[in-house]
């Protein structure tokens, strides 16, 4: 597998008779909501709309798409950094950790505890890259000013390198990864804030 650096003796195994299928079922399941959450998420709104005031429609309409699309950005940095950067790091951790002394240590990775990881990953930063949107609506309500962002700015910082290592493997590399595009998209929210505070304030 490419995602898995250039260890060409890796493979996967499985110790359940059915577990390969229950795999590829859980793939092709997963996939399914994946391609099909666009329609889930307009028929969602579709029902509420009935029962929301036109100002409400109007702020729904305007930022819908963008928690899909933060969603698709974490998914894409777990893809495209965070699973081939750790990933390679542990398959040759046997090789760094192992002398010609010692007993061999061998990696032989299960299937589904694989598929298992990579979703925990995909959920875990597509939720944590959902940080601008869950501002944005708290400023768009009055429950948070970009003052107090700003002076929360430090504390916040801690918040997001305790959830980084929370959502990602323990090494340090991958909680970096997290961590720094959370910081970004918390400073791009204060902007997100003044810009809506500034639009409250006009006539």
């Amino acid at each position: 597998m490419k995602i898995l650096g250039n260890v060409e003796s890796f493979h996967f195994i499985y110790t359940k008779l059915t577990e390969g299928l229950i795999v590829e079922l859980k793939i092709a399941f997963i996939m399914s909501i994946f391609l099909t959450s666009p329609i889930l998420f307009i028929q969602t709104y579709k029902f509420l709309e009935p029962g929301l005031y036109e100002e409400e429609k109007k702020t729904v309409l305007r930022y819908m798409f963008f928690p899909p699309l933060l969603f698709l950005l974490g998914m894409m940095v777990v893809y495209l950094i965070v699973i081939p950067v750790t990933w390679k790091f542990f398959i040759n951790f046997r090789d760094i950790t192992t002398t010609s002394n010692s007993v061999p240590i061998v990696l032989k990775a299960k299937i589904s505890e694989y598929i298992e990881l990579v979703l925990e990953l995909f959920i875990g930063f597509g939720l944590a890259f959902q940080l601008p949107m869950i501002i944005l609506v708290l400023a768009k309500f009055g429950f948070v000013c970009c003052n107090q962002l700003k002076s929360f700015r430090r504390y916040a910082i801690v918040l997001i390198f305790i959830l980084s290592a929370v959502l990602t493997p323990p090494d340090i590399l991958s909680q970096l990864i997290l961590a720094l595009p959370l910081i970004l998209l918390y400073e791009i929210s204060i902007l997100f804030c003044h810009f809506t505070q500034n639009q409250k304030h006009r006539p």
